[in-house]
């Protein structure tokens, strides 16, 4: 399946001939599995470019926009993320708002080719509602992301026809609260009709329902992050891995990843690359940002072996030379911290006390004990240590969706409301005239 990048003069809108071929693609079961696996290199970053660069970006920038990370490096581009400071030209900024808005609109061409689909030798419903799933569980997750980063993003569900160059570059701003509706209009459609398969770097129930938490925690819905994510927990089959450890040095093998990117040697990423200092045979664009995030030298906390080496380099992602270090997307210890914050929210804290401290006993730290005056601050920290480096933005969207942002970040130059979102590419302006710029830029 041949994947192309926008024009410069289109953002939203891909050469039709190079789209998928519904004379080839779409004539069977085989060639619509295809498509649908062909989608899924999407959130790769596979634009036809350097989807290397976009995997370290997507996350690292999020960090290095919080206290998480730090500009060490060479690209100035990235250097304004760590400062807070991202300018309207920023190519860095540009490349992530174009690889999400790419995987959007090219989801949505499959999802147009499947539902037109009446009748097919081999092709039960059954089978079709399983692919629409999953393509539905990509878009959304597209979508997530454009509208935390950018908020009032253009909402496109309709594939591009290429009959006309602007189709979609007059499209105006879409509220958040209506690309929220979509997304969760998605995902519940996508989990009643889900197929029993899927799992490791496809789409399953478990993936959804693990979504399903993350989409509720942020959006201040903790009644339903707490039903998905205890789903989760207690119906998926996965399980926290004994080993924090092995979650990352063997991403695929681990119980308890729900869903990961693929990468292999012939199709690779950058991520270890940019994260390791030169010796480790990386350039280091991004170091930790706070050495002892974990504490200091006396620390219990094994995870601080895991997330950082030699002082401040990442280590989350380990193979520089070959680039082919899984991206994980959702993981069971993410459900766990969303389901203790979700009980301590409903004033349950003896079982957000438990959900807690599975977590922490396998850092080999202490139990605690959570109460209405410290869980949020307790969890929020724990978050930030679980999950910190992952592909998810958790850092500082959590700071975000609390209001704690400012609090936290003011020292390092986030300002509200300007820093609330990161603007709209100029080039993405320059092509669309409706879409108005996020406030302060």
């Amino acid at each position: 399946m041949l994947l192309t990048g926008f024009s410069a003069c289109n953002k939203l809108q891909y050469t039709p001939q190079a789209s998928l071929k519904p004379d080839v693609v779409f004539q069977d079961v085989p060639g619509i599995q295809a498509a649908v696996y062909g989608c899924y290199s999407l959130l790769q970053g596979n634009m036809g470019n350097d989807q290397g660069d976009y995997a370290f970006d997507i996350i690292s920038m999020p960090e290095s926009f919080s206290d998480n990370a730090v500009f060490n490096g060479t690209f100035p581009t990235r250097q304004e993320f760590s400062l807070f400071k991202i300018t309207t030209a920023n190519l860095t900024n540009e490349g992530m708002y174009d690889m999400l808005y790419y995987a959007a609109v090219r989801t949505n061409d499959a999802i147009d080719r499947i539902n037109a689909i009446k009748n097919m030798d081999g092709l039960t419903e059954e089978m079709k509602n399983d692919f629409l799933s999953q393509l539905y569980t990509i878009r959304a997750y597209a979508y997530f992301y454009l509208t935390c980063y950018y908020g009032n993003v253009p909402l496109v569900l309709q594939a591009s026809t290429g009959e006309t160059l602007d189709e979609n570059n007059d499209l105006p701003n879409t509220p958040q609260s209506q690309i929220m509706d979509q997304i969760e209009k998605d995902l519940l459609w996508a989990d009643d009709h889900i197929g029993s398969g899927g799992g490791g770097a496809y789409v399953s129930k478990a993936t959804i329902e693990a979504f399903l938490a993350r989409f509720y925690l942020h959006n201040g819905n903790y009644d339903k992050a707490k039903t998905y994510s205890e789903e989760v927990i207690n119906s998926s089959g996965a399980s926290l891995d004994p080993s924090y450890d092995d979650i990352f040095a063997n991403v695929t093998a681990s119980p308890e990843v729900l869903w990961y990117i693929n990468y292999n040697t012939s199709n690779s990423n950058s991520i270890a690359f940019y994260f390791f200092n030169s010796d480790m045979g990386g350039r280091q664009e991004v170091a930790v940002r706070d050495p002892e995030m974990f504490g200091d030298s006396t620390s219990t906390d094994v995870r601080k072996a895991t997330t950082i080496i030699n002082g401040d380099v990442v280590y989350k992602y380990r193979h520089p030379g070959t680039g082919a270090d899984p991206v994980i997307l959702f993981r069971l210890g993410e459900q766990y911290l969303i389901a203790a914050e979700a009980e301590a929210r409903a004033g349950n804290f003896t079982n957000a006390d438990t959900y807690l401290n599975a977590i922490r006993e396998r850092a080999n730290l202490n139990d605690t004990a959570l109460t209405a005056s410290n869980y949020l601050d307790v969890i929020l920290e724990a978050r930030r240590k679980e999950l910190a480096f992952e592909m998810g933005g958790f850092r500082l969207l959590d700071l975000r969706r609390t209001g704690k942002a400012v609090d936290v970040l003011g020292t390092l130059g986030y300002v509200a409301p300007k820093c609330d979102l990161w603007p709209f590419p100029q080039a993405d302006r320059d092509a669309n005239p409706n879409l108005k710029q996020n406030t302060g830029y």
